[in-house]
């Protein structure tokens, strides 16, 4: 089954909302312990800090509202608005065999909105799945690897990544989906071909849109599919220029990629 990105953004949404659910579902022997993170100035760490452990997920949310404004004062956010580099991670977690297993590894924005899911063991430790459960376990594949959405752009054109709180704003070139580029290698499993700059060489790099990882070191934790738009403008000259020669010459394209691909499977070296 193919979505489009309209239709993928609104499963995300329901899977978000059922996961609150299950979050603010705390039973006897499950507790959510939270920490704050946020990055350093270079995008290329994120530290963090334990805070609490809740049992009732209400409390939970208006601690972290409460505790970002606070936050907001301190002096290490001063070069970037606070929402742009912090963010909570809450880890709902269920007492196993005199052992404390995670569930949901989960990150909220600093007013309290879920961005992202991980689910680890839940489907392990409850004999009998609610339907809730078995909903989200049925679209799971949704929030890591979404390779069956079809996005709506072209060769060429530039992608704006809203990439805060996980990292600073940032251009891509679109390149194509894998079952259309016949020069892709068949078990080289990404899909939603992209190049970005990297931070590491200031060159090219070829990565997949659908992975939560794609660029030299911003984690999303989930898909960034959902964060991903057709840019406005761009002042990036590398991102402009591959641009240009792509809407120019499409069928290039292939032929980066051939050779990029080659080049990442034997060193991970830039275009």
């Amino acid at each position: 089954m193919t979505y489009t990105l309209d239709e993928y953004k609104e499963k995300i949404a329901l899977i978000k909302e059922l996961v609150c659910e299950e979050l603010a579902d705390i039973a006897d022997d499950e507790l959510l312990l939270i920490l704050s993170c946020w990055r350093d100035e270079d995008d290329l760490i994120c530290m963090g800090t334990y805070h609490n452990v809740f049992i009732d997920y209400e409390l939970m949310i208006q601690y972290i509202c409460k505790e970002s404004g606070l936050m907001a004062t301190s002096d290490k956010f001063d070069e970037e608005p606070i929402i742009k580099r912090l963010y909570w991670e809450v880890c709902k977690y269920k007492r196993v065999d005199g052992k404390i297993e995670a569930l949901y590894e989960c990150t909220f924005s600093t007013d309290g909105h879920l961005l992202t899911v991980n689910i680890d063991n839940i489907f392990l430790f409850y004999n009998d799945y609610t339907e809730r459960q078995k909903e989200i376990e049925n679209f799971d594949y949704l929030l890591q690897f979404p390779h069956n959405v079809i996005l709506p752009y072209k060769i060429g054109d530039i992608l704006f990544v809203d990439a805060p709180p996980f990292g600073k704003p940032f251009y891509v070139v679109y390149g194509g989906e894998m079952e259309k580029n016949e020069l892709l290698m068949s078990d080289y499993h990404q899909y939603h071909w992209c190049f970005y700059k990297s931070y590491d060489t200031q060159e090219l790099k070829i990565s997949d849109l659908s992975n939560s990882c794609f660029t030299d070191y911003i984690f999303f934790h989930n898909s960034p599919l959902t964060r991903i738009r057709l840019a406005v403008k761009c002042d990036e000259p590398l991102i402009v220029n591959a641009s240009k020669t792509l809407k120019e010459n499409p069928d290039l394209w292939y032929e980066w990629c051939d050779t990029a691909i080659k080049r990442v499977l034997k060193d991970g070296d830039a275009l």
